[in-house]
């Protein structure tokens, strides 16, 4: 996946592997993501994992009751760590995380659902930890649109 050729291919068959056990796959692309996101040191690793991460959104939204890591807890925290992407000087940059922030928002609704835990007495852990974490999008979406204007 870091290798400087061929990242298409081993992109591809990384999206195959996941969608085949995701439950063993994303586990280790999310803290390897985190790792590049934060890592000033080795700016090429950003843009290889971010090219991965593409291909992977599907999964990473995706509910599956059998996997031990519940992905969908690390949307808000992995598109708000995307963020500094959108930079205007990295043409490659800036649009892979754009792609990666539309595939993410073609498979998730954008909304507060944090109120749903005053009416519903009946959901899982797992659900109302996600209906705490929606009441955050708003600081992503304002963070976003700070970015956008600057591309501007």
């Amino acid at each position: 996946m870091f290798s400087k050729s061929n990242h298409s291919d081993a992109k591809q068959a990384f999206q195959y592997l996941t969608f085949l056990r995701g439950e063993i796959m994303l586990p280790p692309l999310i803290d390897k993501t985190y790792e590049s996101l934060t890592s000033l040191v080795e700016p090429h690793r950003y843009t290889s994992i971010l090219n991965c991460m593409v291909s992977v959104a599907r999964e990473i939204v995706v509910f599956n009751r059998f996997h031990q890591t519940q992905t969908q807890l690390h949307v808000l925290p992995l598109i708000t760590a995307v963020l500094p992407g959108l930079d205007p000087n990295d043409s490659n940059k800036c649009c892979l995380t754009l792609q990666f922030l539309q595939n993410i928002f073609d498979c998730i609704l954008i909304c507060d659902c944090q109120p749903a835990l005053n009416y519903r007495n009946d959901l899982t852990e797992h659900e109302r930890e996600l209906c705490f974490e929606t009441s955050k999008f708003e600081d992503f979406i304002h963070e976003f649109f700070k970015k956008v204007l600057y591309l501007i």
